[in-house]
């Protein structure tokens, strides 16, 4: 938050009896804007998703060969070209050294499939572009990935939520705060604008990303029940406070 935006969270939140967070830089800030309300820090309810649909047949979409799954989820980002031509010699990295399958993912609807079609272009390989898919069915895709790149939020948490190893691409601080929040032991593959990375360090951090994938899973699932009970936690709140309005 921004000087203008710090001041509508102050005006906006005047009236507010609890709030829940999903990070404790967030439970920092909004307290030092309202410190007489009570801010508790829970997790994303998106650590609680349930998959409900049909399973999806990705070999309509060319995802029939032998190789590891790589998910890609990418997002518009001011001044893009370097952060576009980074992740496409990330995509053909993983695809010529270790035979991944890379498809990228838009969880954002059509803006993120621009951005991914402006990597896909730059790329020498062949990565996917995946449809659209409602929520349930993208956490599906990335539920059956072997690793998952992501500048989304949401497609790490769900990677998170179901284990999958991941690396981010923070482009917002609520990214370094969900990090934080999972202890990930795993800095980020790069942060998109991030000066003088040259292509063998890019290769070197995208190795160790690689090999590390068992423990980063093992990682996750670890954490997982901490993470899920404060998402539950969320509904608690507005339970209690409810129970006090009667």
């Amino acid at each position: 938050l921004e000087t203008l935006g710090r001041l509508v969270v102050r005006l906006l939140c005047g009236g507010v009896d609890a709030a829940t967070v999903r990070d404790e830089r967030s439970r920092r800030t909004l307290t030092s804007l309202r410190p007489q309300v009570s801010v508790e820090r829970t997790a994303d309810p998106v650590f609680l998703m349930e998959q409900r649909s049909e399973p999806l047949d990705l070999r309509a979409e060319g995802l029939d060969g032998p190789g590891p799954l790589v998910v890609v989820s990418v997002r518009p980002w001011p001044r893009s070209e370097s952060t576009a031509a980074r992740l496409a010699h990330v995509v053909d990295h993983l695809a010529d050294t270790y035979g991944a399958q890379v498809a990228f993912l838009p969880l954002g609807g059509v803006p993120d499939a621009q951005a991914s079609t402006d990597v896909i272009r730059r790329a020498k390989s062949t990565p996917v572009l995946l449809p659209a898919y409602p929520l349930d069915q993208a956490a599906q895709v990335i539920a059956r990935a072997d690793l998952v790149a992501g500048m989304r939020l949401h497609a790490l948490i769900i990677a998170a939520h179901y284990g999958v190893p991941f690396a981010a691409l923070p482009y917002d601080p609520k990214v370094f705060a969900l990090l934080e929040e999972l202890r990930y032991p795993l800095d980020p593959l790069f942060v998109p604008g991030e000066p003088n990375l040259d292509e063998r360090e890019l290769d070197r951090r995208v190795d160790e990303t690689w090999a590390r994938r068992s423990e980063l899973g093992t990682h996750l699932r670890a954490v997982g029940p901490e993470v899920a009970r404060l998402a539950e936690r969320n509904f608690d709140v507005l339970e209690e406070l409810l129970g006090r309005a009667r």
